[in-house]
């Protein structure tokens, strides 16, 4: 029903497109003023647009585009309008899903009755979860959101938080985005529904990097603070490493990638001294795996020199570096994205 819906939209919209294309040669661009509202919606069933659009009486059509911030596909939707110019929509949730916590991009797009298109500014809102009273902590990068426990909760958060980063960045050298939100959910069930693009129903933890969203689940409980440390600092090391979203052969954290090299292969050679056990069969499976990928890189050549500063102590300065290209970035990021959703399904 949603894709034969969603066809029929686009099919409109290239009828009306064919439609200026054929009247419009040769005329100028209708102008019209569009006043949008804020969307109303109700979280996970459905989201109603509405702007006054004039001159009324030179509408002969409306679309809307609607797009999620992370590149999905656009949504076209069409628009009715009253005599005085009043445009209304209804968008089912249930049937065009969205994530909570996503950047939304919408616009209208108007012909006139001889076919011209007119595209009105693009407009944003954030699609909140806002079945909950949400309340923050702040303290960059993070911002905390939680509903559920007081602020000592909170504050607990935002150390385990703190302490991965401190750790990423010491051990790894791994650069965080400006800003991190993480929402903590009560239950994973209620963190499920706020993800209704995501048929995995076992998750408890989630992370976007498009909009620097991390999404966690923490029932109260005697493995809650465990839980807290393994799921706070595995989804934020999500998002700063796909903070990299395109490959550029500068880039300061690709380089930082390459060189995680040896540590992988120091983890190697101590999995395969355990590759006995069953329990660790799996996951050195895709440890070998991350490892080939990572043989693959190009060795750049560096001048090399032994320095012998100390007595007894001879020093190697220098020698090759290893260089990542564009096919191994994109190799190396999707196999890390089925590795990470391996771990959590453990």
């Amino acid at each position: 029903m949603m894709a034969s819906q969603q066809i029929t939209q686009l099919l409109y919209s290239i009828l009306l497109g064919i439609s200026a294309l054929l009247s419009g040669l040769g005329q100028s661009q209708a102008e019209y003023d569009i006043t949008s509202e804020e969307p109303l919606y109700t979280f996970g069933d459905r989201i109603e647009f509405s702007a006054t659009i004039f001159p009324a009486d030179q509408i002969a059509d409306v679309l809307l585009f609607i797009q999620v911030a992370d590149g999905s596909d656009i949504q076209v939707h069409p628009v009715l309008v009253d005599e005085a110019g009043n445009a209304s929509l209804v968008v089912d949730l249930t049937e065009f899903p969205i994530n909570a916590f996503s950047d939304v991009e919408y616009w209208y797009q108007v012909y006139s009755h001889s076919g011209e298109p007119y595209t009105s500014s693009r407009y944003h809102y954030n699609y909140l979860d806002n079945r909950y009273h949400w309340k923050t902590l702040d303290s960059a990068p993070f911002k905390i959101h939680w509903y559920a426990g007081d602020l000592d909760f909170a504050e607990q958060v935002l150390d385990v938080a703190g302490a991965g980063l401190i750790s990423a960045q010491d051990l790894l050298q791994v650069f965080f985005p400006d800003s991190i939100d993480i929402y903590v959910y009560e239950h994973p069930q209620a963190m499920r529904d706020a993800l209704p693009e995501t048929d995995q129903d076992w998750i408890a933890g989630h992370a976007d990097p498009a909009q620097g969203v991390v999404m966690v689940s923490l029932p109260a409980g005697p493995e809650q603070h465990l839980e807290m440390e393994r799921q706070i600092p595995h989804e934020s090391m999500h998002i700063a490493f796909q903070s990299v979203d395109q490959y550029s052969e500068d880039s300061k954290i690709i380089k930082q990638i390459a060189e995680l090299k040896y540590p992988l292969k120091n983890l190697l050679d101590h999995a395969e001294t355990v590759s006995d056990d069953p329990n660790a069969q799996s996951i050195l499976k895709y440890i070998r795996e991350l490892n080939s990928i990572f043989n693959e890189l190009e060795a750049q050549a560096g001048g090399a020199e032994v320095k012998n500063d100390e007595p007894g102590v001879i020093s190697l300065i220098g020698g090759s570096d290893d260089k990542m290209d564009e096919e191994n970035f994109n190799i190396l990021k999707n196999k890390i994205n089925e590795v990470r959703n391996f771990i959590i399904d453990i």
